[in-house]
């Protein structure tokens, strides 16, 4: 990362990353992150993308976040910075005696800390 990424050494780059639950993607896309260091290292700069992020992350309103947000993904589809390769497909199976499990679309293990098996149910015991 510190001799290609960050100093632009590079041709083409194949990386992974994903977003929060909060779909704020400023810091990977604004025009004002470019810099060394920051997270748009294909300095991607588009006026109408900029306002969106902008737009999306200055609201709490849901339903207006969401517009400026599809748009934004609208806008970023139609110039591509990225080839996006692939979203892996996930078949995830958990035994029924796990509670506290609240899927969401960013995943199934966000929350993974607030899972819990009732003592009934309980097969496993840890002892300390």
């Amino acid at each position: 990362m510190n001799d290609f990424i960050t100093k632009r050494r590079f041709d083409a780059v194949i990386l992974g990353w994903s977003i929060s639950l909060d779909p704020d993607a400023y810091d990977v896309w604004h025009s004002s992150k470019t810099a060394p260091e920051e997270l748009n290292f294909m300095s991607y700069n588009n006026p109408e993308a900029d306002e969106m992020l902008e737009k999306g992350r200055s609201t709490f309103n849901q339903s207006q976040r969401k517009k400026y947000y599809n748009r934004f993904q609208e806008i970023l589809a139609e110039d591509q910075p990225y080839t996006f390769l692939y979203v892996p497909e996930e078949l995830i199976v958990i035994s029924s005696r796990f509670r506290g499990i609240a899927p969401a679309p960013i995943g199934l293990d966000y929350n993974f800390i607030k899972w819990y098996v009732p003592k009934g149910e309980q097969k496993f015991v840890m002892i300390r």
